[in-house]
């Protein structure tokens, strides 16, 4: 049996941290990157271990009690199917971290009939904790159009490295199929939640 927030390598089964359809595997990027309570973005959690699955990986040493805002954070990767977002976009290897966030949460004003659905692409850092450019990155970028081509609205957060957070409508709806995977991993992850 897996430990919390590690990977059973043999079975390829993971652990409760699989909400979508794919494991974290060896990334640990939002475990770095984001901002923890007063923890800066750029700089490892002090609860990341060093002997994470896989050999080699990283993983929670605190995962069953985190705080709120790791328990409220779900990466878009794991959550969407590899037809949208391929395994090679996996945060640790795009140099972006996606995630699925409503525009009242971000400040952002409603549009049409209320609350919208935003992508927040985030900036992974480098060794030296320097937040690396999205809109340079022609992978991540092709990425935010995939997003976009599917019917999303993303929000490119550059400010970390002085730039603006700049929102791109989708350039159509989403089809019902995906809309209807995409709210079923929000509704799961609504649920862990409320647990």
């Amino acid at each position: 049996m897996s430990e919390p927030g590690r990977m059973d390598a043999e079975k390829g089964s993971t652990d409760e941290r699989t909400v979508g359809l794919r494991s974290c595997g060896d990334c640990w990027r939002c475990c770095q990157d984001l901002r923890i309570g007063e923890k800066a973005p750029g700089t490892p959690c002090e609860h990341l271990d060093k002997d994470g699955p896989l050999g080699g990986g990283r993983h929670c040493g605190r995962y069953a009690d985190r705080p709120a805002d790791c328990r409220d954070f779900e990466c878009l990767w794991r959550l969407i199917d590899a037809e949208l977002l391929p395994n090679t976009y996996r945060p640790d290897s795009l140099g972006v971290i996606f995630s699925a966030r409503l525009a009242s949460e971000l400040g952002l004003p409603p549009h049409g009939s209320g609350d919208w659905l935003v992508i927040v692409a985030l900036p992974v850092y480098s060794p030296a904790g320097k937040p690396l450019a999205i809109c340079t990155n022609a992978t991540a970028m092709e990425a935010v159009r995939r997003l976009r081509a599917a019917g999303l609205a993303v929000m490119i957060d550059e400010t970390a490295s002085g730039g603006e957070a700049i929102v791109e409508r989708p350039l159509r709806k989403p089809t019902p199929e995906f809309a209807r995977r995409l709210s079923a991993g929000l509704e799961a992850i609504a649920g862990r939640r409320q647990t």
